[in-house]
């Protein structure tokens, strides 16, 4: 939901950094279908990069997608439905996608004699502010963890968890779920420094 999209011509296409691309791999193995990988020039560094994508064309599977979802291309500015994610089993999996894609995690306030904190944000395109308080609101009835939703100094929407206690929720949930390592390690490491709050 975060990195791919579903193109008009029934395509779905995932592209990642090329560090990530473990994590692509086990999705085509799993759609049976190839991911390249590719050099990619330009963008904010100016330095050539490695990227990942998978591709697979059905238009079968494009048309149940965009029917279920209500999908309009392109989902930044019209966000889906996704009411089809809001049970306790698929929910989780579904946040922990968002986070991956479009979140960030960074341990702030860190000394040698203090742990800091740990800060947990997802940022949108303003149009998703409906969705997003929809989805939190959900997440928090299904599971009890609290995210805050809010502005951001650019306009965009933000999410962030709003308490430490909320973060060791949504740890436990994670831990026996797939996420992208490099990401959550952050967490990892910062809740192993810490006596837990929940019994």
């Amino acid at each position: 939901m975060a990195d791919g999209h579903l193109s008009p011509r029934g395509e779905l296409c995932i592209c990642l950094s090329g560090k990530d691309k473990d994590y692509l791999k086990v999705l085509a193995e799993h759609l049976k279908c190839r991911i390249t990988l590719r050099i990619k020039s330009g963008g904010f560094s100016k330095e050539s990069s490695e990227f990942v994508d998978l591709r697979i064309q059905d238009k079968k599977f494009q048309e149940k997608w965009y029917s279920i979802l209500e999908y309009i291309n392109p989902k930044t500015y019209n966000p889906p439905k996704l009411d089809i994610f809001y049970t306790k089993d698929l929910l989780i999996y579904f946040l922990i996608g968002l986070i991956d894609g479009d979140g960030s995690i960074w341990v702030h306030n860190q000394t040698e004699t203090n742990h800091g904190s740990i800060a947990l944000r997802i940022e949108v395109h303003p149009n998703w502010k409906d969705r997003f308080i929809e989805l939190f609101s959900k997440i928090e009835e299904l599971y009890g963890i609290r995210f805050n939703i809010g502005t951001s100094s650019k306009g965009y929407v933000k999410a962030e968890i709003v308490s430490r206690k909320d973060l060791e929720k949504l740890y436990m949930y994670i831990d026996n779920c797939d996420y992208m390592t490099r990401k959550w390690d952050k967490v990892r490491a910062f809740m192993s420094q810490l006596k837990p709050l929940l019994v």
